[in-house]
């Protein structure tokens, strides 16, 4: 754990932090998000960071060759409700929330750990830190993966009308895109394509007529599975913590600052977040996939999707079955399948092997290092107001 301070201090100084980060670094999820469901040979042609920036700037501001006004900055703000809403209810329940509160008890009779004689508190082990913090992330991800659903849902809907390679009307056959080079040159600017926004209740009715209850948790096997990250990300937030504690010079009264200065937290943080990110980034891509993926019947697995993004073979276009009993208000098509605009020639290059499996992992980097960052700094000057009040308290 970060402090020491009781559970609902913890979970609200978590719960702020975490909301403020994902605010101000929203835009940056977005175009990641969409990053990670190109083709690999749409990736390639992208790029990394230099291709999202570029994304990101044709969605805001539009361009005057393909005559395509931009859309403004309200665009890079599609679905922030609702990841708003995620990140509140996950980090009130995560390794700094109510949850420990709970779970510490438990897990410390299920370890077989008891207190001390002296009567004072147990502090936990790395281990134990990481093993609370995946049980707690377990619970807190299995209440908030709807919300999640529903955001990826909203990212990815106006991908096409906000995408600088698609076509008039977002289609785009497979016979096309072989000749795309060839036909480039002769296509006229195109029209503004039509964007449609949908609000969360018909997202979330969208994801019930396509696949029942069941839908909302999509991909939660993979989800439950990258609960550690929190856990590792704080375990080296802690380690990198005592480096800089330890590097410090003491003062003339001999003591040393255990508290991160605000600049520190932030890069420490940032640091951390960054590499817990690069060693599960595989299965934050298969996530993602997995649960854009529309349809009941499907048969993609979490080995499936990572073969894929192996091989280069990840079509965000397949066709996905679905079954015909569920009846449906519309005939639109599931939104995993809407965008058209990732058809390119099968021969071109594109990202495979390890490259596949980390398709997007520069831009996941660049949000987490400010998002997490942001949290830990925001965190920590929350804390440190409530000690300080309580010192102020104390002492009058």
């Amino acid at each position: 754990m970060t402090s020491t301070l009781p559970p609902l201090v913890q979970a609200l100084s978590g719960s702020v932090g975490s909301a403020s980060a994902a605010a101000l670094t929203y835009p940056l999820d977005l175009i990641t998000t969409r990053l990670q469901l190109d083709s690999p040979q749409k990736a390639k042609r992208r790029g990394g960071i230099q291709g999202g920036l570029r994304l990101l700037l044709f969605i805001v501001y539009g361009s005057k060759r393909k005559q395509r006004p931009g859309l403004g900055w309200g665009a890079l703000y599609d679905g922030l409700r609702a990841d708003l809403s995620a990140t509140i209810l996950s980090k009130s329940l995560s390794t700094h929330g109510l949850s420990a509160s709970i779970t510490v008890p438990a897990l410390r009779r299920l370890l077989g750990v008891r207190e001390g004689r002296t009567g004072k508190p147990h502090k936990p082990t790395l281990f134990e830190d990481l093993l609370l913090g995946f049980v707690a992330g377990v619970a807190s991800r299995a209440v908030s993966t709807p919300l999640g659903i529903i955001t990826l849902r909203l990212q990815a809907e106006a991908a096409e009308a906000e995408d600088e390679d698609s076509d008039s009307d977002g289609s785009m056959s497979p016979v096309e895109g072989a000749d795309l080079g060839q036909s480039r040159s002769r296509r006229s600017p195109s029209p503004v394509p039509k964007v449609e926004r949908t609000g969360i209740a018909n997202i979330a009715r969208m994801i019930y007529e396509e696949e029942g209850l069941k839908g909302f948790w999509k991909g939660f096997g993979t989800s439950a599975l990258l609960s550690i990250n929190p856990s590792i990300t704080l375990a080296f937030f802690q380690l990198f913590r005592k480096v800089v504690v330890y590097s410090r010079r003491k003062s003339p009264t001999g003591r040393v600052s255990q508290n991160l200065r605000p600049f520190e937290a932030f890069f420490v943080g940032a640091i951390a977040n960054s590499i817990a990110s690069t060693i599960l980034y595989p299965l934050i891509l298969a996530k993602k996939r997995l649960q854009t993926r529309a349809g009941t019947t499907s048969q993609a697995t979490l080995f499936s999707v990572l073969k894929e993004a192996y091989l280069g073979s990840y079509n965000p276009h397949a066709p996905h079955e679905q079954d015909t009993n569920i009846p449906t208000s519309s005939t639109r098509p599931p939104l995993g399948r809407r965008s058209k605009s990732s058809y390119y020639d099968v021969n071109a290059p594109k990202l495979e092997g390890i490259e596949g499996l980390y398709q997007g992992l520069k831009m996941q980097i660049l949000k987490g290092f400010f998002n997490q960052g942001m949290t830990f700094l925001v965190k920590g000057r929350i804390e440190q107001l409530v000690v300080d009040a309580y010192l102020r308290r104390a002492s009058s």
